[in-house]
């Protein structure tokens, strides 16, 4: 819900934007014309599900938009790009959006090394990018304390998330045994996984497993076997869609059926995705419980 939700205002923000080409443009011609918007999700990569979700999402709030017709007379057209999580793609895509198809703004993927790789482009093409990326260095540079005017993060910070899922863990199930599973090539879930980290430290909880994976892993069961051992009473499992999904999996069949939270990934369409909906009751994700408390 909440990603439809993002959909809906951005698209919503974009299309308010005022459009200029150079000089003085017939109006006539200029209304005529659409609004195109920028979109560089994974389409065929790992990020795939997300991304695939996130287009489709996009274009339901575009048809609905101009199905009402569209804004000022105007409607409003999708300009995508599969960049399949590579940054390198990425950033050619942003180039190509920003020069070539002359995009008023560009919606981003929910892949924070997509959004860091892509910031100083930004700047460069002065072109807003509004994507799902997590990690506040996207905006405030590794330092941060450097505001990017050009990057708006659209749903809560990694910083965020692991405060939040982390303070449930703690002051609402009262556990203090954790352990960790994290994509270690995978620059969001390696920084939620870092400020759980501090979290914990600075709240006297025990970090006694701490395993990593890669995002396309499909087999877990390794580092789920050693956390099993490790007595945990709970797993922070900081991973994207498609390993989280297996993780979940092979926890449940090993017999780990502890409380799990961790990335957003814990969202739709997590639940529809494990094998067996009894596994979709043993994870919880930040923005969910924020939104119910």
């Amino acid at each position: 819900m909440w990603k439809k939700l993002f959909v809906v205002v951005a698209v919503l923000a974009l299309a308010a934007l005022p459009v200029f080409s150079a000089g003085q443009a017939d109006t006539t011609t200029q209304s005529a014309e659409p609004i195109k918007i920028g979109v560089i999700q994974d389409l065929s990569g790992p990020g795939s599900v997300l991304g695939t979700a996130g287009l489709n999402g996009s274009q339901l709030a575009v048809d609905d938009i101009n199905a009402k017709g569209g804004v000022n007379g105007r409607m409003l057209q999708l300009v995508p790009y599969d960049i399949k999580s590579d940054p390198n793609e990425a950033i050619n895509a942003f180039k190509r959006l920003a020069d070539v198809d002359k995009v008023v703004a560009v919606l981003g993927p929910p892949l924070s090394n997509i959004g860091l790789a892509t910031a100083p482009v930004t700047t460069e093409k002065k072109l807003a990018f509004l994507g799902m990326f997590g990690d506040p260095r996207c905006m405030l540079g590794e330092k941060m304390d450097t505001l990017n005017p050009y990057m708006f993060l659209m749903q809560p910070s990694t910083q965020q998330t692991a405060i939040t899922t982390g303070a449930y863990l703690v002051e609402r199930l009262g556990l203090k045994k954790i352990a960790i599973l994290a994509a270690q090539d995978h620059a969001y879930v390696v920084s939620m996984a870092n400020f759980f980290k501090e979290y914990a430290k600075s709240h006297g909880i025990e970090i006694v497993a701490e395993e990593w994976n890669k995002q396309a892993d499909i087999d877990m069961k390794a580092q789920l076997a050693k956390i099993k051992q490790s007595g945990a009473e709970a797993l922070f499992n900081s991973n994207p869609t498609q390993p989280l999904v297996a993780s979940t999996s092979q926890a449940y069949q090993l017999g780990l059926n502890i409380p799990m939270t961790g990335s957003l990934d814990f969202s739709a369409p997590y639940a529809s995705l494990v094998s067996d909906s009894r596994m979709a009751t043993r994870g919880w994700v930040g923005l969910e419980l924020n939104k119910a408390s």
